[in-house]
């Protein structure tokens, strides 16, 4: 019954608090002493824009798409560049790491050590996580899209009941 009466009343907020009466196929509009006539579906179109489910399900629908889009993108490999400047100034031999090649520096009158670096990497076998990572995705979207499905005929059903009221 909460949610009937929760429901109702979005219903009626629908038009910014005015109220909404039956009429021979049309709803009626009265502010600040006009008249406007909504036929069915415009009815059910304004009540969906104002409908915070279907808006709520809606914002679903494009977190799922971003997640799908995510997941997809676990398929392609890692890129990198990096770079480094360094002042050097020491008085016994250096030996960088192994990256570097285990270069031996020797103090000289250079005070800078520039380096730079890219990477690849991609996973080989990741025993079907980004796989199944991107079905759940899917299925998450799939289930997305019926919750808004749904909220959308419930909020064009409530629409139709109190329009024809």
């Amino acid at each position: 019954m909460k949610t009937d009466f929760c429901l109702k009343a979005k219903i009626l907020f629908v038009f910014l608090g005015t109220a909404l009466h039956a009429g021979a196929g049309s709803a009626v509009l009265r502010a600040h002493g006009t008249e406007r006539v909504f036929p069915l579906e415009e009815a059910q179109r304004l009540a969906r824009l104002n409908n915070a489910t279907v808006l709520a399900t809606e914002q679903d629908i494009s977190i799922a798409q971003m997640r799908v889009q995510e997941s997809r993108l676990q398929f392609l490999p890692d890129i990198g560049v990096q770079g480094s400047a360094s002042r050097y100034t020491a008085r016994y031999p250096l030996a960088l790491a192994p990256e570097f090649r285990s270069v031996l520096l020797f103090p000289s009158s250079r005070e800078y050590i520039y380096s730079a670096r890219g990477y690849l990497i991609h996973t080989i076998y990741g025993g079907g996580r980004a796989t199944n990572t991107l079905r759940l995705a899917q299925s998450s979207l799939k289930q997305s899209q019926s919750r808004y499905n749904a909220a959308k005929m419930d909020s064009d059903i409530e629409t139709a009941r109190v329009f024809y009221q």
